[in-house]
Order: structure tokens, then sequence, then C-alpha cells
């Protein structure tokens, strides 16, 4: 008995050594990276537990223990520093170095949105620098879902989309902010450039207008006449007859992400039947066609009558005609 008692005296210490550099390397084993050269993307809302990130990550094959995942951000004292946002984390970075990701300081990424760019091409480049999760997720907003945007812009409230409704300026935007927030900035300053100085009144139909004209033509005083051309039409009903209407229908609402083809229209275009095809039907066509600059807005509120029934735009100038005859023989000597 006594020599068994001497044993387990001497085994235990033994044993349990051998538990603690089985651990060690069990342990430093799992902070180490894959190397399957996997990239995931992924959003941590705010207060979003470690087990929670650890299991999506484990689920991804971007680390290789939930545990030892959860033991580093305990020892690191990184548990409570995961920050919220977009990433994009690799199966090569070991969980050093995916902590490090994920406890940085949020970046403000600037978004420049130019005179005559969609909701298509802004959610491409929200996508681009990972301040959406997937790409749609700022044309598909659910305006209807959202009881503080409805509140706070009741102009949207029948909108589907923000088409139109996004200034051309510099935008600062925190990565971790939710769709909504990214909206709500984009509508407070639509609201402080546009609402505050036009109102509300006939809002949307200027705003088609004005995202025409910002296709079309250039100058003030073009635009100006080009406002009174379609507003004439509307009125005699006659088609508006405007190519950038099926550009962006034939880009999917895009123009600067658009490919040079589809940039071309041939005549199968002008026959389509589509809600866009002003060559087909009357009047405006059913939202704006991209986000016009203030130079355009003010037109389309200032438009400016005129004896004209056709314009032609080639290399920066305009050419306007009474007829169709006079038209047509501009686009020959023009637009050859």
């Amino acid at each position: 008995m006594l020599l068994n008692f001497k044993k387990k005296k001497i085994f235990l210490p033994i044993i349990f050594i051998l538990a603690v550099i089985i651990a060690f390397f069990w342990y430093f084993y799992n902070l180490t990276s894959l190397d399957n050269k996997r990239i995931i993307r992924f959003r941590i809302v705010p207060n979003e537990g470690v087990k929670k990130i650890a299991g999506i990550l484990s689920r991804k094959k971007i680390i290789r223990s939930v545990l030892a995942f959860k033991i580093y951000a305990v020892l690191s004292g990184n548990f409570s520093k995961i920050k919220p946002g977009i990433y994009s984390i690799s199966s090569s970075d070991n969980i050093t170095q995916i902590f490090k990701i994920l406890t940085a300081k949020p970046k403000n990424i600037i978004i420049k949105i130019i005179p005559g760019e969609t909701l298509a091409d802004l959610d491409n480049d929200l996508f681009n620098n990972s301040l959406i999760l997937k790409r749609g997720e700022l044309m598909n907003f659910n305006f209807k879902k959202s009881s503080i945007l409805k509140k706070k812009y009741p102009f949207i409230v029948p909108l589907d989309n923000l088409e139109g409704f996004v200034y051309p300026d510099n935008y600062s935007f925190q990565n971790g902010l939710t769709v909504e927030q990214i909206i709500d900035k984009i509508l407070g300053n639509f609201n402080n450039k546009v609402i505050s100085k036009f109102g509300t009144n006939n809002l949307y139909k200027h705003l088609i207008i004005a995202s025409i004209l910002e296709k079309e033509v250039n100058k003030f005083k073009d635009k100006q006449l080009v406002a009174g051309i379609i507003l004439k039409r509307i009125k005699l009903g006659i088609p508006l007859g405007i190519d950038s209407t099926l550009i962006y229908w034939k880009c999917h609402k895009k123009f600067y992400t658009c490919s040079r083809d589809n940039l071309k229209l041939s005549k199968k275009d002008f026959k389509e039947n589509n809600p866009y095809n002003s060559y087909l039907n009357k009047g405006l066509p059913p939202t704006p066609i991209c986000n016009p600059s203030k130079d355009s807005i003010e037109a389309a509120y200032q438009p400016k009558s005129s004896p004209y029934f056709y314009y032609l735009t080639s290399s920066s100038k305009v050419f306007y005609s009474r007829k169709l005859s006079e038209h047509n023989y501009k686009r020959y000597l023009y637009l050859k």
C-alpha cells in the first residue's frame, strides 16, 4: 500500500506537467492560421458576443478552435474591445492578427458622390469600402420598416428607394454604421441642401426632370431650356425621346459602372417595352435616373420657354430645333 501511494505521488505531478504541456501546445497550435487562403466578409453588430463571433469564424473555417479564440480574448484583454462593423478576414490571419483587425479604431471613410451617379453606383462604392455587407443593401432598403426615417423625413414615405435623393457631395461614413444610419446621413444632407430651399411640393417630378437634365446637357442655361422642352412635350402628349432614360434601364440603373457596350443603344433598345423607354411612353419615367447636381435641380424648378421641341447634344454643344425634319438633319450632321 505504501509503495502504491509513493508511486502515485511520483506520477501525479508528471501527469499534471504533461497535461500542462499538452494544453500549452494545443492552445498555441490553435492560435495559428489555417493557411487555406479563405476570405470571409461578415458584420459584427453592437454588443455581439465573442462566442457568436468565434462560432461564425469557426464555421467558415477561418479559425481552428472556438475555445482557443475565447481564451485568447480573455487573456489578451480584448474580450470587450471588439468593434461593430463589416470585416474581411482571411484564414491566413492568425488569432492575434484577427483580434488586431476586430479591435482597431473604426475608420472614417470618405465617399465622394459625383453628379449623375446612380444609387446602384453608390451601392457598389459602399460595398467596395466595406460599409455595407452585401451589394444591394442600400438599393433594396425598405423605408416602410423604418419608423425613425419616416418620422424625420416624411417625404420618403411613398418611395421605394433613394434614387434622386442623394445630393452629390463628400460624405464621411464610419465603419460600423447600419444601412439605416447611412441613409439617415444622406437624407439629412438632402434635407439641408434641397428641401430647405425648394420644399416638397412636386418634389419628385422636379427630381426626375433634374436627373434627365444631369445626363443630357451641361450648362445651366441649356438645362433651363431643355427643362422647358420636356414640360412642353409632356403637356402636348409627345414622347420625350431621351436616350439617357433607355441607357439607365439597359445598364441596370447604373452609369459609371456600366460597360461601354451597354452605353451604346441599338435599334432593338428603342423598340423594347419597358418603363424607361421615353420613345414609346409618354410623360416622365417612373423614377429619377440619377442623383442630380444643384444646377440641374435649380434648372428643373426654373424652366425657360422657347419655340423649340427638340434638342441634340454633340461634343458638349446643344443644337435646338423647332421641327422633326430639322432635328433629324442635325442628327445627320453632328452624330455621324
